[in-house]
């Protein structure tokens, strides 16, 4: 069995929704006999990373940037909201193997973790990470079944080629087939069909 640290911040309509994503994930893991903590809103800050042990997995669900992931953001937050992790903190991650569930963070983040840590594995997406709130059901099924594959050892250039494919047929099912009468189909399978061609793998 594994420990994992889940991360979720929640405060707006999409970190919402992927930190619903968390909770069941955090569910399922810890029936599956693993050890599961979590940083969940006000607690997803690099201060309360810092604090915590390491752990063989570490999964974000929020928002990204190309070079960090974006913490809990506060009434008073400046910008896009503050720092979690960027390519100048990594060792907050302290070599556990991470799955990044947000926007971008394949681009600088990725590499720069790689750089520090090149035995630990660093799945995440090159582009906005998508889904269709109308059917996110669907995509959180595809995430949070990799992230339990992850979890439970499966390869991670397994998982990444996995993740390309069931990407790509949730993007065919919206656009050619039993789902493209869905409301938002249309969106829906262009968010799966980018997810598909951006999710990336470091080293």
């Amino acid at each position: 069995m594994a420990s994992v640290l889940l991360v979720a911040t929640r405060y707006d309509t999409t970190t919402r929704r992927l930190y619903r994503w968390a909770k069941n994930l955090e569910s399922t893991l810890s029936k599956s006999g693993h050890t599961v903590g979590a940083l969940y809103g006000p607690g997803a800050n690099s201060a309360s990373l810092s604090g915590v042990s390491a752990t063989a997995f570490v999964i974000f669900f929020g928002h990204g940037g190309p070079d960090r992931f974006i913490g809990q953001r506060g009434r008073f937050s400046l910008g896009s909201g503050p720092t979690l992790v960027d390519t100048t903190s990594v060792s907050l991650l302290q070599g556990s193997h991470v799955y990044a569930v947000c926007c971008q963070a394949g681009i600088q983040l990725g590499p720069a973790y790689a750089r520090v840590y090149p035995s630990a594995s660093f799945l995440a997406y090159q582009a906005p990470f998508g889904f269709s709130l109308p059917n996110a059901a669907d995509f959180e099924t595809i995430v949070n079944q990799s992230a339990i594959d992850f979890v439970a050892g499966r390869s991670t250039r397994a998982i990444h080629g996995d993740l390309q494919k069931a990407w790509r047929a949730l993007a065919d099912s919206f656009m050619n087939g039993a789902r493209q009468n869905k409301k938002g189909a249309f969106l829906a399978g262009y968010a799966a069909s980018t997810n598909a061609l951006f999710v990336s793998l470091n080293p």
